[in-house]
């Protein structure tokens, strides 16, 4: 749905594009899980108003560790679209909250009994200070989960992890 906003997206006064580029720590939460990783993203953001931005992220993941005694290790590509809410606004930056939803191949089935192909979202929230007039530095914790959604296996196995990360956004 995101991706449609963004194509049907008026170029007006006040809207402006950037570039993001960050990346993170993951940390395995879900139950008989020890599974942690690394994470780079990059992504388009279009800012229809100081309070609201939105747009597609493009992440690639390497997660490591055991399951249920065994191992579980992935490489995996994701695309996701966000949208940013800045609550709470000031002069040099602001705190907010970010959703997003959509799918992830990873190059093995993963998590084990999995797939390689599966749904994902993220919620969290961050800071953003600025940086100069044209970026901002985020810093966010984003709780994510991945799953199959049933029915392409007999079990629904899923991933459950928490992310701290760091961004630049740069305004194009």
């Amino acid at each position: 749905m995101t991706l449609i906003l963004l194509a049907a997206a008026p170029a007006h006064a006040g809207t402006s594009w950037s570039a993001s580029l960050g990346g993170g720590r993951i940390n395995g939460v879900g139950p008989g899980e020890h599974i942690d990783g690394y994470v780079a993203r990059f992504g388009w953001v279009w800012s229809p108003s100081p309070a609201l931005s939105m747009g597609p992220e493009v992440s690639f993941l390497q997660l490591a560790g055991e399951r249920d005694g065994g191992p579980a290790t992935a490489r995996g590509t994701a695309i996701i679209g966000l949208v940013r809410w800045h609550a709470l606004r000031a002069a040099g930056g602001s705190a907010y909250v970010t959703l997003g939803w959509g799918g992830v191949v990873y190059g093995e089935p993963f998590p084990p009994r999995g797939t390689r192909l599966n749904g994902t979202s993220m919620f969290g929230g961050g800071v953003a200070a600025r940086v100069g007039d044209e970026s901002e530095l985020r810093v966010e914790l984003r709780r994510l989960h991945s799953s199959n959604g049933k029915g392409l296996v007999p079990e629904n196995p899923a991933f459950d992890g928490v992310e701290l990360g760091v961004h630049l956004q740069v305004k194009l």
